[in-house]
Formats: structure tokens, C-alpha cells, sequence
């Protein structure tokens, strides 16, 4: 199993996490720390307050494994992904 792969299979909470590429300005470049996650969103502490975002429409950036990952890609319960994405084929 590949890094980028077993990070993504892992807990994402506690992750730091930049937001790259999104349609809203407000967003662009947003970076904290994800403190909770649902199946469409996940909830970010960063320096002006919690922020729930969408995952789909943007792509988050993973300092700890330099991971890009566009939140189409995670649109699963957390709890679900290990089972989902560790049987795709990467």
C-alpha cells in the first residue's frame, strides 16, 4: 500500500489542511486544522473560527503526506472510507 493511499485511508481529523483550488474567493488559500468530518463537508478550526466546507468543488492540500486531493475523492462517510477506497484498485 502506497503512502499517498494509506493516508487517505486514514483519520483525517487533526490533519492540517490548505484549501488550493476552489470556486469561492472566501475559501481560497483558507488553512487550519480539520476538527471534524461528515460525508459532504468537513469542519475546519482556522485563524478566524470553525468553517464547515463542502468537499466537492474544492481540492485540499495535506502538508503531512504533501497530498492534493479534490474533495469528490472523499465524498464518503469517514468510516466508510477505509472499506471503499481499500478495495480500489490505485
Amino acid at each position: 500500500m502506497g503512502q499517498n493511499r494509506s493516508f487517505l485511508l486514514g483519520e483525517l481529523i487533526g490533519e492540517k489542511v490548505v484549501i488550493t483550488k476552489t470556486a469561492s474567493l472566501q475559501l481560497s488559500g483558507l488553512k487550519g486544522t480539520i476538527i471534524d468530518e461528515t460525508m459532504n463537508t468537513f469542519v475546519i478550526e482556522a485563524k478566524n473560527g470553525r468553517k464547515r466546507i463542502p468537499k466537492k468543488g474544492n481540492v485540499f492540500f495535506f502538508p503531512s503526506s504533501g497530498l492534493a486531493v479534490k474533495g469528490s475523492q472523499l465524498l464518503i462517510r469517514p468510516e466508510e472510507r477505509t472499506k471503499k477506497l481499500g478495495r480500489k484498485t490505485w
